[in-house]
């Protein structure tokens, strides 16, 4: 599987924010994906994510000497690096219990410096990719709820009804949209990747489904994904 052919993620951060020559803090880094993008324009990034083994996975696909990796979980953020220029959380908020998002987002307000900013990339809710996880119960399967508990905390956030006393310090400069596709070169491909993790449901269906999404060159599937830009008022 290819992951965003067109490079939609790493241009809708670059049109929200200029990210040359600055120290970035990246929340969720995975295996790595966002992060190269990342690096080959900031200062720093310093990449984190809850699971060890995907950090180790990170540092051998991302090999920029201007990365850290930090094993930490979303709520529980390194501060002992200078202040950053941006915060962006890569489609990871939304993994954050719902108790602990506030103060994620709190303790990444308090690692910015004066003229810092916040992106954050959530999925969406319509495209085939997503209808596609929702449908056969696949990758992360039905995702609407964390979805929108995150929507409205970050609308909570910055209209200063949480607890925290950084929530008053940040507005939603903008708001926007975009569309990421997810590659399959063949049938065989898509089973590899999601299928075979113990799934047992309707085979048949299921390749109805991608052969409505076949294309000459192979199966292409999008998602919606949603981006904040928050900056300090």
């Amino acid at each position: 599987m290819q992951k965003d052919t067109k490079n939609k993620f790493i241009s809708t951060i670059l049109k929200l924010d200029d990210i040359t020559n600055k120290s970035i803090l990246e929340i969720g880094c995975g295996t790595g994906r966002i992060t190269e993008e990342l690096a080959k324009y900031a200062k720093l990034v310093v990449a984190t994510d809850p699971n060890k083994q995907s950090i180790e996975i990170a540092k051998r696909n991302v090999l920029q000497p201007n990365v850290n990796y930090v094993v930490c979980k979303g709520e529980e953020l390194p501060i002992t690096h200078p202040p950053f220029d941006l915060v962006i959380y890569t489609l990871s908020l939304h993994h954050i219990p719902e108790q602990y998002m506030i103060q994620s987002l709190e303790r990444a307000t308090n690692t910015l410096n004066d003229s810092g900013k916040i992106i954050i990339i959530e999925p969406g809710y319509s495209g085939s990719f997503i209808e596609m996880e929702e449908t056969f119960n696949l990758g992360c399967g039905i995702e609407r709820y964390a979805k929108e508990i995150t929507h409205r905390t970050i609308t909570s956030f910055l209209r200063g009804t949480s607890t925290g006393v950084s929530a008053n310090r940040l507005k939603l400069d903008v708001e926007a949209s975009f569309h990421t596709d997810f590659y399959f070169k063949n049938l065989e491909d898509f089973y590899k990747m999601f299928v075979g993790r113990g799934w047992k449901g309707d085979n048949t269906r299921l390749d109805s489904f991608l052969d409505a999404h076949t294309e000459n060159e192979g199966i292409r599937l999008v998602a919606d994904r949603t981006a904040y830009l928050l900056s300090k008022n």
